[in-house]
């Protein structure tokens, strides 16, 4: 899909939907969800059915020759007057990422290109206290909100560029995205993580060794299949499945033991799926 729009040429998307619920998603529960990824143009719908009438297959990610990141340099944005325990969560998340046990699912699909676990850094660009958008932004306005921190500068290829927002869209039915834009020229890989504090569907039940509100642990959550899917498939080019599903797409709702970062912190993160196993997985130590 090529469009001209301020700094940005071509954006193509992999969106994370989910139908708002009655109640907030415990971690042993199951939801309805819908993912939705255009590719070459094309916008494919994936359904996550609740438990007991799951459609998901057992099918191995396929590599399609596009980039990965065995290192990734994840670029925060605070869009709006975010909590300062939800900047504070995510913060601790990201920087506990690389290294560990959980990011290691995703060494098999680096292509034996060191290192092993991925790496991952954190840098936290200025913030933009402006309110973001009430609705749900398009793909180009997410992009443009990077860009425009970037001014003239060149995107890092090794970027994953997440804008965080103080609120949640109106009628929003996903808990975040991501997705490939084009910044100043060059490729990009960007993540949309609205805040979900109280959201039906996209909340995991709290863990009492974790020293975060519900909000802040949900957002890691969030942030956990958006950054493994974008070290993955960072333009919609690498590792899917031959429905277009993702390494966390296929396990969206399924959560094993708390996961324990790099940096010492607990956490719920869903599963990822493994191709060596052919199935999800909490971690590979």
């Amino acid at each position: 899909m090529k469009t001209k729009f301020a700094m940005v040429a071509s954006i193509t998307a992999a969106v994370l939907l989910v139908p708002i619920l009655s109640s907030t998603r415990e971690a042993s529960g199951q939801e309805a969800s819908i993912r939705i990824m255009p590719r070459g143009g094309e916008s494919a719908p994936h359904i996550f059915v609740p438990k007991g009438g799951s459609k998901r297959t057992g099918k191995n990610l396929i590599d399609h020759g596009g980039p990965v990141l065995p290192t990734s340099h994840v670029y925060a944005i605070y869009w709006g007057p975010v909590p300062t325990d939800i900047s504070d969560a995510l913060d601790s998340f990201f920087n506990g990422f690389g290294g560990s046990s959980y990011a290691n699912i995703l060494t098999q699909y680096m292509r034996g290109v060191p290192p092993a676990p991925p790496a991952s850094t954190l840098t936290v660009l200025a913030p933009d206290s402006s309110a973001p958008p009430a609705h749900s932004p398009s793909v180009t306005a997410i992009v443009n909100e990077v860009c425009a921190s970037l001014g003239t500068g060149v995107p890092d290829p090794e970027g994953a560029y997440f804008v965080i927002t103080s609120n949640f869209p109106k009628a929003a039915n996903f808990c975040a995205w991501h997705a490939r834009g084009t910044c100043n020229g060059h490729s990009i890989a960007v993540g949309y993580l609205p805040n979900v504090t109280g959201v039906s569907g996209c909340g995991v039940t709290s863990l009492a060794s974790n020293p975060f509100s519900n909000g802040g642990q949900a957002m890691a959550n969030d942030a956990a299949h958006e950054l493994s899917e974008t070290i993955t498939d960072p333009y919609i080019s690498g590792w899917y499945d031959s429905g277009g599903q993702e390494v966390g797409d296929k396990c969206v709702t399924q959560y094993g033991a708390p996961v324990t970062l790099s940096n010492g912190i607990d956490w719920t993160l869903q599963e990822e799926w493994s191709n060596s196993i052919s199935a999800c997985t909490q971690s590979i130590p």
